[in-house]
């Protein structure tokens, strides 16, 4: 070193990247022992969970509305049984609703943790900051790595389009890699980051890209090839 170091002069500390807000907030990306740990924080869909929550909320009010005032027309409940609308709108209505609910729910209280190096991939998903499950991949099995909008607030030029990232196996595993990511700019953030990580590309999809990948793989599990299916 120069100028030698004495017992009085303290070594400078190796530099060791903090962790770094990408815009808008809602997502951040630190390094620690070679791996890119990326956190979507709890919250980022709060706005589309909370319609889906409120949406689902409605269908579940129409099917008790709609079941009670069935019940309520007949002097004996159990011949509720034969009228077949009323038990139409309380099952599915019913159900439909409550399934909303749950939805919207966990995408406004859930969280996202994604560890990535060239080895492994480490995701650990946590609901209303208390349960966390975790779930590990290796690197080496994950052929491809796709971001598909999967939302999109507003319209013309003030559009922002919300992307979701998955890789996708050898197996068939999907691997969840970010969800809520809102607008182009962020989205090629964290592309960028989860290529350096994994040493894979991440291709960014359009609406009519994705759909034609999801039709021709269901068509590779039933055995139908594309040009069969057209």
């Amino acid at each position: 070193h120069d100028p030698p170091l004495s017992s009085s002069r303290e070594a400078t500390p190796p530099f060791t990247p903090g962790e770094e807000d990408l815009p808008g907030r809602d997502v951040s990306v630190s390094h620690s022992a070679g791996a890119t740990i990326l956190r979507y924080r709890t919250g980022r869909t709060a706005g589309g969970g909370l319609m889906i929550a409120v949406f689902g909320a409605i269908f579940l009010a129409s099917g008790l509305f709609a079941g009670r005032a069935t019940l309520s027309g007949f002097g004996d409940p159990f011949e509720a049984v034969f009228s077949l609308v009323g038990l139409l709108f309380l099952s599915s209505f019913g159900l439909v609703g409550i399934a909303l609910v749950a939805f919207g729910v966990w995408r406004m209280a859930n969280g996202l943790r994604i560890e990535a190096t060239p080895r492994r991939i480490r995701v650990t998903r946590r609901f209303a900051y208390l349960f966390a499950r975790s779930r590990e991949w290796p690197t080496a099995d994950v052929e491809t790595i796709e971001a598909l909008p999967v939302g999109q607030t507003g319209d013309g030029a003030r559009a922002v389009v919300d992307y979701a990232v998955r890789g996708l196996t050898v197996t068939g595993d999907v691997v969840p890699l970010g969800d809520g990511i809102r607008g182009p700019f962020l989205m090629e953030r964290v592309a960028t980051h989860l290529e350096r990580a994994t040493g894979l590309p991440v291709e960014v999809l359009t609406r009519k890209e994705a759909k034609r990948r999801r039709k021709l793989r269901k068509g590779r599990r039933t055995g139908i090839g594309e040009g069969d299916d057209a």
